[in-house]
């Protein structure tokens, strides 16, 4: 069932990885504006996305169980 929100969800744990290894060299003002400014936005809309699609995924299953026990 994971098989559309897995992969998604590994690119935005990897993605977060990356960004803090680059923000473990770069503590200044820009990185914290960059941080607040574009990272977190992406990241919150990201996961959002993530969890939409789980819910979808889950209610697509629903109804291919519900057209498998009528049909």
């Amino acid at each position: 069932m994971d098989d559309l929100s897995t992969p998604m969800l590994d690119s935005a744990r990897q993605m977060e990885a990356e960004w803090q290894a680059a923000a473990d060299h770069w503590r200044d003002r820009t990185a914290n504006y960059f941080e607040r400014t574009y990272w977190l936005p992406l990241a919150e809309t990201t996961l959002a996305y993530i969890h939409a699609l789980r819910d979808l995924e889950h209610e697509l299953d629903a109804l291919r169980w519900l057209a498998d026990a009528g049909g």
